[in-house]
């Protein structure tokens, strides 16, 4: 966009007359010099990406994007408690967008509200009920209520949804282990470990649910 604007400066010094072209061409020089001296002086500013979204929410307290950004900044860093503050504010400004109670969400959850997270899930379903990782997710937030059986019907629909997603057929596996459902369990865990051998969860769960199921007696 920068290199577009000089393009037409200076295509308008090429077409003017040589009185007129002097005089563009020092008012481009200025305005380049000006240019230069902004963005110096931004530049402390945007170097760190918290000071980028700090400055932003300050000039536009209602951008909906720089608190989400700010939020996954926080998130990411395992500072829950004020990254929930930024997701909340998203869902204010943005109350029609299901997808920004996702993140709220998903924040909630790592700070060990699973009952708020429960909450903002169940809104998200309610108008993408076939969003499998979200069902998931809500299942994860049953499952840490103590609501098992519960947790188990939402991994079962989510893997309805995404049968291949492995990580879904692994919660759905060890909900039903811990159901005392081991054998329903095998299944959902051998095709987790078939589409993913690399990942040591489902190949752990598999071999608990195996562990858990009754040996058949010998004839």
């Amino acid at each position: 966009m920068l290199g577009a604007g000089i393009a037409a400066v200076g295509s308008g010094v090429a077409r003017a007359s040589r009185p007129v072209r002097a005089g563009l061409v020092f008012a481009t020089a200025v305005w380049l010099i000006g240019l230069v001296a902004l963005t110096r002086e931004q530049l402390p500013i945007w170097r760190d990406a918290e000071e980028l979204w700090r400055w932003s929410v300050e000039m536009d307290p209602d951008c909906a994007f720089c608190h989400g950004q700010w939020g996954a900044l926080l998130g990411n860093r395992g500072e829950f408690g004020a990254a929930i503050a930024h997701f909340e504010r998203v869902v204010a400004l943005r109350p029609d967008r299901a997808r920004h109670r996702v993140n709220l969400g998903l924040a909630l959850l790592k700070a060990g509200r699973s009952t708020d997270a429960s909450a903002q899930f169940e809104r998200v379903l309610g108008e993408e009920p076939t969003d499998a990782e979200t069902r998931s997710r809500f299942g994860l937030a049953l499952a840490r209520q103590g609501k098992l059986a519960e947790a188990s019907r939402e991994f079962r629909r989510a893997v309805e949804d995404a049968p291949q997603e492995v990580g879904t057929l692994t919660y759905l596996g060890l909900s039903l282990i811990d159901l005392g459902r081991p054998a329903e369990a095998l299944p959902y865990l051998e095709r987790a470990v078939a589409l993913d051998p690399a990942s040591s969860l489902p190949r752990e769960a598999l071999a608990r649910a195996r562990r858990a199921v009754p040996a058949r007696p010998r004839r």
